[in-house]
């Protein structure tokens, strides 16, 4: 909430708003997602990606850090986030599941080729 606020504040600037984070994996009530910087559990994050679902389907979502781990991967200190979606409409939540399956029943004909 603190960031929608200061976001909404006349002349200021906030460093690192653009942050990139790696999905690794995603439901229709929340995401986990790896990022670089650390956050603190309660922050409201605005995140946009598109779900790997064809055609593509762009998703704008708030969400509360919900978790956050510290992760060493390769070399590098890495922050596993847990991300609860925030307001998200039933829309968007069906279009997250049938992406899900999708994504699912993908892997499952792999594993029977």
């Amino acid at each position: 909430m603190d960031l929608i606020l200061e976001l909404l504040e006349k002349d200021n600037k906030i460093e690192g708003l653009f942050k990139q984070g790696i999905g690794s994996n995603i439901s229709g009530s929340g995401m986990n997602i790896m990022v670089d910087k650390p956050f603190e559990t309660g922050q409201i994050i605005h995140s946009k990606f598109y779900l790997s679902k064809i055609p593509l389907i762009f998703m704008d979502i708030f969400g509360e850090v919900v978790h956050s781990t510290k992760v060493d991967e390769r070399g590098q200190t890495l922050y596993s986030l847990g991300i609860k979606f925030l307001d998200l409409s039933v829309n968007d939540q069906e279009k997250i599941i049938a992406s899900v399956f999708q994504k699912q029943r993908g892997v499952l004909r792999k594993r029977k080729s």
